[in-house]
Parts: C-alpha cells; sequence; structure tokens
C-alpha cells in the first residue's frame, strides 16, 4: 500500500516499452548468478536443525555427529538450513538531481534498475523486500513483502514519478522515517547521488539497529565538465545557475578538487559509521561493481569498497 499519497504519470506507449525492456535486462542481471553472492553477502539470523541422516559420499565431513556415529556404528551427519526471509528496504532518491546525467543514461534510470536489481535478487533468496521513494520528503513507503509485483512496482514509482524535479533531496528526512516505521532488522540499500550532505546524526541513529548500504549514483561531468565553452550549469536541487568557462584550466581544477573534497567527506561519513558503501557510474555497468561488493562483504573485508577498487570492478 501506497502510504504517502504519492502519484505516477500515467503510462504512456514509449514510457511501457523502457518498463519492460529495463524490466528483462533485471530478470537477466538476477539469473547471472550474483544471486548466490548476495546470499553469502547478506545472511539470515541464524541456521536451524533439520535433520538427522546416514552419511552419503559426497557429504561434507565437518557435519558429522560423532556421539550418533559412535552409537550405531555408522556414519551420521546433523543436516541445517538457514532461516533467511530477511527484510530488505529498498530506498531510492527521485529528486531533481536524479534526472541529470552525461552517461549511457541518466542517474534515475541507473537507479531504477539497481533498485529492481536488487529487489528480484532479494526476491529470489526469499527475502520480503519493501520500497520507500524520496525527494524533499518521503514520497511513497511500502512495508517489506514477498510479491514478485514489487519488480515492476520499483521501476513504475522511479521512472513515472511526479515528484517535482526540482525538488530538493532530504536523505535524513528518510533515514529518521525508516527508523521509526522499521520494527524489525533490516537489510536497508539506499540509492542516490548523495547530493545532501545534512543527514549524518539520522543515518547513524539507522545504522546502529539496520545493516544499511549505501550506492553512490555519480556521473562523469561530477568530476570533469566537457570542454565547450561558457556553460550555464543548473543546479537541478536548488535552481540555481552558475556561469562556467569549461575551456579554463582554473576552472576545471577548482570544479574537480570540489567534487573530490565532497566525495572525500562522504566516504568519511561512511566508515565513521560503519555503512558499506560504494559507487555506481551512469557510464559503466553496475553488476560487476555488485558482485564485487557482494564477494568482498562474505569474505568480511572492508565494508566500503575504494572508488578506485569500484571502476576496477566494472571493467572487468
Amino acid at each position: 500500500m501506497d502510504t504517502t499519497g504519492q502519484t505516477v504519470s500515467k503510462v504512456t506507449p514509449r514510457l511501457l516499452a523502457e518498463l519492460k525492456g529495463l524490466h528483462f535486462a533485471t530478470k537477466k542481471i538476477a539469473e547471472a548468478g550474483i544471486g548466490g553472492s548476495y546470499k553469502s553477502a547478506f545472511r539470515g539470523r541464524g541456521v536451524e536443525f533439520e535433520e538427522l541422516r546416514e552419511y552419503q559420499p559426497g557429504d561434507d565431513i565437518r557435519t558429522i555427529d560423532w556421539k550418533v556415529t559412535a552409537r550405531s556404528r555408522k556414519p551420521y551427519i546433523k543436516r541445517f538450513h538457514e532461516e533467511r526471509e530477511i527484510n530488505v528496504v529498498i530506498a531510492v532518491d527521485i529528486s531533481g538531481s536524479t534526472t541529470t546525467g552525461t552517461g549511457t543514461m541518466i542517474r534515475r534510470q541507473l537507479i531504477a534498475q539497481v533498485g529492481a536489481a536488487l529487489t528480484l535478487i532479494a526476491l529470489n533468496n526469499n527475502d520480503r523486500v519493501g520500497l520507500a521513494t524520496f525527494a524533499k520528503d518521503v514520497i511513497s513507503y511500502y512495508a517489506p513483502e514477498k510479491k514478485r509485483s514489487a519488480v515492476w512496482r520499483v521501476l513504475h514509482h522511479v521512472l513515472a514519478s511526479n515528484a517535482q524535479r526540482s525538488a530538493q533531496t532530504n536523505l535524513g528526512g528518510v533515514f529518521a522515517f525508516l527508523s521509526r516505521v522499521l520494527k524489525q532488522r533490516s537489510v536497508i540499500f539506499v540509492i542516490s547521488d548523495f547530493l545532501n550532505s545534512s543527514f549524518e546524526k539520522e543515518l547513524a541513529t539507522l545504522s546502529k539497529r539496520h545493516d544499511v548500504t549505501a550506492l553512490i549514483v555519480s556521473d562523469p561531468a561530477d568530476y570533469a565538465l566537457p570542454p565547450v565553452g561558457l556553460m550555464s550549469v543548473l543546479n537541478p536541487e536548488t535552481g540555481e545557475i552558475t556561469l562556467i568557462d569549461t575551456t579554463s584550466p582554473k576552472e576545471q581544477k577548482e570544479f574537480s578538487a570540489q567534487a573530490i573534497v565532497r566525495r572525500s567527506e562522504l566516504r568519511s561519513i561512511m566508515l565513521k559509521n560503519r555503512i558499506s558503501a560504494l559507487e555506481l557510474d551512469t557510464s559503466k555497468p553496475f553488476v560487476p561493481v555488485l558482485r564485487s561488493f557482494f564477494k568482498a562483504r562474505s569474505t568480511h573485508r572492508l565494508r566500503t569498497l575504494s572508488i578506485t577498487d569500484q571502476r576496477e570492478a566494472s571493467h572487468e
């Protein structure tokens, strides 16, 4: 149920074609073997005893119950199954800045595809999946549940949203909201460009109880402007217009330096609060980055992948 009354655009033939194309791509991604990496990275609450049976060739000898084996004089093993049914929430940014992009797709398209892929992967692993969309405010929220339609929901609500294109991002607001509504420990994927920086307090509170992963959606133009001369740069969140000479080495250097500082500050916030984080790029495939991230988590490596590691992964 939509708890906040979000409205979405009418599904035009063009939008329907885009939704179908992304849904098909999402299914291919989920079937490409990444699901197993996800399952290893995000484990359930524990294991539960299933049965005691005779040992069979190929069984793991570490599961042998030596007491029963000694009494019966036949090797027996204990079998367990993992208790999954993890609560997963996909929190997606649909603010004005997500309509920008100079890569192969705009940020909002990448956000929709990543959100849908994570939803289908989680459902395939028997997890419950919910959705929260946000801009200046939380726009819609669906509690975690096991419904295959959740994949379409992500695609539709992100791509067909009527959220104001000039709406600012309020990450602190959505973090505070999720802290209130989620009563059980959950895995939360936040997919955003993270341009808003006033959220550390709310993020710290949320991460104390939940497993939070930040997926930072970036674009090549975040770090270097194309040298096209004088350019009027519109901030889609504030409406502010700045005139920049993109052929000026000084302007380019200052722009890149500011971008690096912003990313460094964001990375520091994530590390300080032990938040898993990875960077996605509108000009590069995201599946290799997700796969590398899941592998890193499952082997207990650092929770925050460096930007360098992620860019190398995207070329795999």
